[in-house]
C-alpha cells in the first residue's frame, strides 16, 4: 500500500481497550493493541497515502452478538451493522480512531470521567 501510494486498513477495537474490563483481561488487551497500533500506523502511514482507523464498533447486532444471547442494560445503545460500517468508512482517513455512535461516545467520555473518581 505504502509502495502504491493509496489504501486503507481498519483495526477493530473496543471499548475495553480504554478501561480494561474483568475476567476479560486478554480480550481488553488485544482490543487495546488494535487501538494503539491503529494510532501509531495512521500517523507513520499517512505520509504515504494509507489512511488508518483504530474502531471501537461498541454493542452491534451481529450473528456472534445473537449467538451469545446478551442482556445489555437498558441505556445501552446496540447498534446495527450498516451505520456502524458506514460510520468506520467515513471516518477512515480524518481521524487515527473513533467510537461508534453518539451515545457510545459519551458514555465513554463520561466514563473516562468518573473512573478516576471511583480508584
Amino acid at each position: 500500500m505504502a509502495e502504491r501510494r493509496r489504501g486503507g486498513i481498519i483495526f477493530l477495537s473496543s471499548g475495553s481497550a480504554l478501561f480494561g474490563t474483568a475476567y476479560c483481561a486478554n480480550y481488553a488487551g488485544t482490543k487495546a493493541y488494535n487501538l494503539i497500533m491503529a494510532e501509531s500506523l495512521w500517523y507513520e502511514l499517512g505520509k504515504y497515502g494509507v489512511e488508518v482507523l483504530g474502531f471501537m464498533a461498541g454493542p452491534t447486532k451481529t450473528p456472534g452478538w445473537d449467538a451469545n444471547s446478551p442482556k445489555p442494560a437498558r441505556f445501552v445503545k446496540v447498534m446495527d451493522v450498516k451505520p456502524t460500517v458506514t460510520e468506520a468508512l467515513n471516518a477512515l482517513g480524518k481521524r487515527p480512531s473513533l467510537i461508534a455512535g453518539k451515545s457510545n461516545r459519551l458514555g465513554y467520555f463520561l466514563w473516562g470521567k468518573c473512573c478516576p473518581v471511583l480508584k
